[in-house]
């Protein structure tokens, strides 16, 4: 049972897809650019060299320039195109395109989740409900956040058999292996 209108307007696919992206890069900046000393403040990483999330030392380059953004973004386009054109064209079944667009549209929703806890951290910290600092290890801010996306792999994959969606097999593969490129940066704790 897949998204039927996915399936029947690709474009529209596209078009939704576009929207969660550019909507996750834009939260992601208002985080960050906005909020970016106040979860500093709270939120710090061992060491002070940053990767990129709260406490990593480094909000004011979390989120990427616009300009690779957009890069990355026109080469998924562009694989998603591709990907649309072999369903039509070789293979004849525009379910490996439901795949596609849930690789990428659930791995953008579970990352608009990252953002949208961090800004809510953020406010409640403005609003005086959070005191002192928490120091995170670079290794532990990635292994949480590579286990997160395994996670949600797993709810993916659930509804994918209860709903016999590719669309959403297309978001377990999406996380997973995102997931597992986090666990595989988050390396192995130093034991000092």
């Amino acid at each position: 049972m897949e998204p039927e209108i996915f399936i029947q307007y690709p474009w529209f696919a596209l078009a939704a897809w576009t929207v969660v992206h550019w909507g996750t890069y834009c939260i992601a900046l208002y985080t960050y650019k906005g909020h970016g000393e106040l979860l500093q403040k709270h939120i710090a990483r061992e060491g002070g060299r940053g990767t990129g999330h709260p406490g990593s030392g480094r909000t004011e380059t979390a989120v990427a320039p616009v300009g690779r953004t957009a890069v990355r973004w026109l080469t998924a386009l562009a694989l998603l195109y591709l990907i649309w054109w072999l369903s039509e064209t070789q293979l004849h079944d525009r379910r490996y395109f439901s795949l596609g667009v849930g690789a990428l549209a659930l791995r953008d929703a579970v990352n608009a989740l990252h953002y949208l806890r961090n800004l809510g951290l953020a406010l409640c910290a403005r609003a005086g409900g959070v005191s002192g600092t928490v120091c995170f290890s670079g290794w532990t801010i990635f292994r949480t956040s590579g286990l997160e996306f395994l996670w949600y792999s797993i709810f993916y994959l659930a509804l994918g058999a209860l709903f016999k969606s590719w669309f959403f097999y297309g978001g377990f593969f999406g996380c997973i292996l995102t997931g597992f490129m986090q666990l595989r940066c988050s390396g192995r704790p130093s034991k000092d």
